[in-house]
């Protein structure tokens, strides 16, 4: 058996801590970028907190009826599917901003229902995403601190900044178990009506104010 002295073990590494995002850097980062799938990607994570493998999972079908509709803030409702990791079933949504994007990247899609919105593996998000960083950022030790998972740390940190819902609908949101002893209920205890009236309270403060929105094409419901 072999005692370690933990006075001669190596400091701990942090490999590196998600890019602290801003309404202003994550604008930056998002118009940097060339190819429109990846703009659409990254404006939708960063405006709903989904992660790249729920992402993935995302067909045209699923936005169907609110997209064709012009509908806004519009749901992205996993209720079935549930948050990778946590299991948990809950819905979200995306803003005008998002929205510009997504429309501008399906302009160059032949779109069925089945289509698959981001047909990308996690690696494939991940090289993409250090590539756009690097201008902004030059040099970092260990990850990419502006990699995809950071943006569902920007939701959070600007959501719950912002102070205009109450801090376990942002959890709900993101599909976390801290928004109550049963989510499952949670999900349940509000219409999609209702959760599309919380986030519209928060899509100011995950809107880049410098954005000109096409809003004419947009109807509010």
């Amino acid at each position: 058996k072999v005692a370690l002295d933990p006075d001669t073990l190596p400091a701990s590494i942090t490999l590196s801590r998600p890019y602290p995002w801003t309404i202003k850097t994550v604008n930056q980062f998002v118009n940097s970028m060339t190819n429109p799938m990846y703009q659409s990607l990254a404006s939708l994570m960063f405006q709903s907190s989904i992660r790249i493998l729920e992402a993935r999972t995302l067909e045209y079908q699923d936005i169907q009826e609110e997209y064709e509709k012009n509908m806004t803030p519009l749901c992205l409702d996993f209720g079935k599917e549930t948050r990778y990791k946590t299991h948990y079933p809950f819905l979200t949504f995306i803003g005008s901003w998002a929205i510009i994007y997504l429309r501008t990247y399906l302009k160059t899609k032949t779109v069925t229902p089945d289509l698959r919105l981001y047909p990308i593996r996690k690696e494939d998000a991940d090289a993409y995403f250090r590539a756009t960083a690097k201008p902004i950022l030059g040099k970092w030790s260990g990850r990419c601190p502006m990699r995809p998972h950071s943006m569902a740390t920007g939701f959070k940190t600007a959501a719950t900044d912002a102070k205009v819902i109450d801090s376990k609908y942002v959890e709900f949101f993101m599909g976390h178990g801290k928004a109550g002893k049963n989510v499952e209920e949670t999900y349940i205890s509000k219409t999609k009506e209702s959760w599309r009236t919380e986030y519209r309270k928060l899509e100011p403060y995950l809107t880049p104010t410098t954005t000109v929105l096409a809003l004419s094409s947009i109807r509010t419901c």
